[in-house]
């Protein structure tokens, strides 16, 4: 990961194909992770609630086919399970 980007105290998640490749120092904490081989390799739904998991990739196949940014760069909330599988909510 770039080093700017690892000292950023806001939890920084890089994807290739939905796919966890990095994360920052600041996303395990806040996500309540110890290992960032936790969540590197994995789908970045690890991230979501089952409901938001399930539409994950249709949102994503729209944006990619249409470009039309529904959520894509726009803040909401959003609850987020943790390790041990609890919710909580996050502004993304």
């Amino acid at each position: 990961m770039f080093r700017a980007l690892e000292t950023l105290s806001e939890p920084v998640i890089m994807m290739k194909e939905r796919i966890i490749a990095s994360v920052n120092e600041a996303t395990l904490a806040s996500f309540g992770y110890a290992h960032k081989d936790e969540l590197v390799g994995q789908p970045v739904t690890i991230l979501m609630q089952p409901t938001d998991a399930k539409a994950h990739d249709g949102y994503v196949d729209k944006y990619e086919k249409t470009g039309e940014r529904k959520v894509i760069g726009k803040p909401r909330g959003a609850r987020m399970p943790e390790p041990d599988a609890s919710p909580l909510c996050r502004w993304l």
